[in-house]
């Protein structure tokens, strides 16, 4: 294939998407439109362009949801893809890892990993400051309550 005319084949890696289950509802189609980047992993969205976007028609069909929310606290079972082509291998580690290797020592990663935990800092200081309001409510507000005002009466005997 001459790769002037065909710049692209059918193994060539265009982008990756994530698409998080937990937010859908059984048996409702969806249609979901995602911007393509190099990994879905880390960052890349500041000032990146996306690559293309994709269009996917999703529907749930789930027997018991329970299940589905039950298998969130359990680690993925191991699966093993042999391939008999480097190529192969290659597109198929790309869709599952990203463009991007994360296990990778650099500073670019170290970045992206410093940059995840600020974000965990900034919502651990809304849960406590939720934790202690819960905790203390009788002093967070001030509570003005209308008295009707009785006239005093005298009991003679």
């Amino acid at each position: 294939v001459n790769e002037l005319i065909f710049p692209f084949s059918q193994h060539d890696f265009i982008g990756r998407v994530s698409v998080d289950l937990s937010n859908f509802r059984n048996n409702t189609v969806y249609i979901l439109i995602y911007n393509l980047y190099k990994t879905a992993k880390c960052e890349p969205r500041r000032g990146a362009a996306p690559l293309g976007s994709i269009k996917i028609r999703l529907r749930l069909e789930l027997e018991d949801e329970r299940t589905l929310l039950l298998s969130n606290f359990e680690l993925p079972a191991s699966v093993y893809v042999n391939v008999e082509s480097k190529k192969d291998f290659n597109v198929i580690h790309k869709t599952v890892v990203g463009n991007v290797d994360l296990k990778r020592y650099g500073l670019g990663n170290i970045n992206s990993y410093v940059n995840e935990l600020w974000s965990y800092l900034v919502v651990y200081y809304f849960l406590e400051d939720a934790f202690v309001g819960l905790l203390l409510w009788r002093g967070r507000s001030n509570l003005t309550l209308p008295v009707p005002l009785i006239p005093s009466f005298t009991v003679q005997w």
